[in-house]
This record gives C-alpha cells, structure tokens and sequence, in this order.
C-alpha cells in the first residue's frame, strides 16, 4: 500500500507545479490615461472665467489651479465617474498672475495620470509684450520700404487664447535710431514710432487678438540682400473692466 501513498504525493506535487500555468491570467488593468486637457483663455485677467475640458479614463480625478508659488491651489475639484471619460468645468481666475492647471486621474494600482497648461495674468500696469515680427524686404505697399512681415493668427484661436478684456493702451518703440516705423492692426494704421517719439497712446479699442503689420521705410541702396533693421516694438496690455 505504501506505493499508493507515494503516488498520491507525487501527483499532489505535479498538479501544485503546473496549476499556476493552467489558471486564467489575472486581468490586466489599463493604466489611467489623459487624451486631451486644455483650459482656455490661456491669457486672462483677475475675475476672468477660465474652462478647462479634458478627456480622460480611470477611475478618479482631481482638477486643480495653483499659482506659481509654494501654496495650496485657490481652485480644486474631485472628478467622479459622471466627470470621466469626458468633461468640463468652470472657474474664476482669482489671482493677478499667472497659474497652472492641473489635471490628475488616478486608477487603483497603477500609476496615475498628469498633465498641465500655464494660464498668464494680465494685470501688471507695467507690462509689456513683445510684437515678433521679422521684417524682410518687399516693394509693396510702400514703394521703396523695407517691407512687411505679418504678426497674426487665426482669429478663432485669438479669440479663444485672450480674454476680451485684455486690450492694448499704447505702444513702444525700442528700434534702431534714425527708423521710423508705421504699426497697423486690423489694417488701421496706429501710429509711426521712432527713437525720438517711441510711444504712442492708443484713441481706439485695440486687443492683442488680430493681425499686426510692421513697415519700415528703406535707406537708399538696400534691397533683399540688405540685413532687415530692428523694429521691435511692444504692446502695452491692460485688463478693463469685467
């Protein structure tokens, strides 16, 4: 009987061996994911509205806005199950500077998710923002100008990007002496500039949103071969009231 007793140990140690094999393997949690988060306007004011959407899978969520600075965010929200895969919310910029929002989704057991966009505050009276414009030679519409470069974007995206209460005081000129140089926006011609007169008060409603044109009047002998001048000039923002 002995013999019996040996096999019966054996086969006990075989189905002990190979049972991990022949169980079903555990099913493999996907990990938390985000597709698309976004928040709009990317540039606002104190008291602007800022949405931020997002779609995203796992099985919690946390939506926050913080200022850059060691604090804790002025703006948190829990996401559940109704706020996931897809979502939207909305809430108020309260702060003069820029912040970040931050979008988490987390799922049991395997890592989390994270993804950020930056938001810039607009209301420093003493700010100013660069108009990039790289100038190249053209002789049209100014015969003999060195020419024309476009600063503009989709106007849809202009609208979405900027809140429509950040709109543009003046302007300064910070270009090479002896250059004048004319700014239109929107195909209104704003003011010439030069390193003697290099402000200019703005009478009408002007935003950063839309298209900015830069001309510079040619010296005699300067063609396409020429090194373009520089013509920087800046916009003066200010947040008006909401």
């Amino acid at each position: 009987m002995w013999w019996i007793v040996i096999l019966l140990l054996f086969g006990a140690v075989v189905v002990a061996a190979i049972a991990p094999a022949l169980r079903p393997p555990l099913a493999v949690r996907p990990p938390a994911t985000i597709e698309l988060f976004d928040a709009h306007p990317r540039h606002v004011c104190r008291g602007d509205t800022v949405t931020a959407n997002w779609r995203g899978w796992g099985d919690s969520g946390l939506l926050t806005a913080t200022i850059f600075a060691p604090v804790p965010p002025f703006f948190r929200q829990s996401l559940g199950p109704s706020s996931l895969p897809e979502g939207r919310t909305a809430f108020r910029a309260d702060t003069t500077g820029g912040f970040s929002v931050e979008l988490t989704i987390s799922r049991s057991r395997v890592p989390s998710a994270s993804r950020s966009v930056t938001i810039f505050g607009h209301d420093s009276p003493n700010e100013r923002i660069r108009l990039d414009a790289q100038l190249a030679f053209t002789r049209v519409p100014h015969e003999g100008w060195v020419g024309r470069r476009v600063f503009s974007s989709d106007p849809a995206i202009d609208i979405d990007d900027w809140s429509p209460r950040i709109t543009v005081a003046g302007l300064e000129y910070r270009g090479e002496p002896g250059r004048d140089v004319e700014v239109s926006w929107r195909g209104t011609v704003l003011a010439t500039l030069s390193t003697a007169f290099p402000s200019h008060a703005n009478s009408l409603v002007v935003t950063v949103a839309g298209e900015w044109r830069l001309f510079v009047a040619a010296r005699p002998g300067e063609g396409p071969t020429t090194s373009p001048p520089d013509a920087t000039v800046y916009l003066m923002p200010r947040c008006g009231p909401g």
